[in-house]
């Protein structure tokens, strides 16, 4: 979460659809693919609040009673959103989707997890996704190779094309 907080309109290259994270755990800068969809949404986000430097800022405490609107204060904001901001959103989302009722567990966490699930699914070799996540061995990549029903349709349909079987 606090790599995306931190993400500046500067770090998207449209033309390459790249995401360049500079601000990462570990301190070793990276490059995410984007979709032309996200870049879309994501420009159309800036374009309204069109804050110099953060990509996602926060309004701060008592804009609302300060007399200004939101999208001024996003365009003022010297500060990037807050974790506390995400979480809150996160659960705004959560009950409009009906998932409250489920008692599902859906976190920040669950969309990366969704991301790696998604991109080994559609066939991102393991070190790609190890690397678009940040991590600095495949171990914690490991973690999203469960099985699912479209990894083991591409198994059935692999082994299907072997001779003899």
């Amino acid at each position: 979460m606090s790599e995306a907080l931190q993400i500046r309109p500067k770090d998207i290259d449209s033309k390459r659809c790249v995401l360049r994270v500079y601000y990462t755990k570990g301190g070793k800068p990276r490059e995410v693919p984007i979709s032309q969809a996200m870049i879309a949404k994501l420009r159309t986000f800036w374009e309204w609040h069109r804050n110099p430097d953060w990509l996602f800022p926060g309004p701060g405490r008592g804009w609302n009673s300060s007399g200004i609107t939101l999208k001024q204060a996003l365009h003022d904001s010297r500060h990037h959103m807050t974790k506390a901001s995400v979480w809150t959103a996160i659960k705004v989302a959560k009950y409009e989707c009906g998932l409250m009722k489920h008692h599902e567990k859906v976190c920040i966490h669950t969309l990366r997890h969704s991301y790696a699930t998604h991109m080994l699914e559609a066939g991102t070799s393991v070190r790609q996704v190890s690397a678009y996540l940040g991590h600095s061995s495949l171990k914690p990549t490991m973690v999203y190779l469960h099985l699912t029903e479209v990894s083991e349709e591409k198994a059935r349909a692999a082994l299907a094309t072997l001779p003899g079987v």
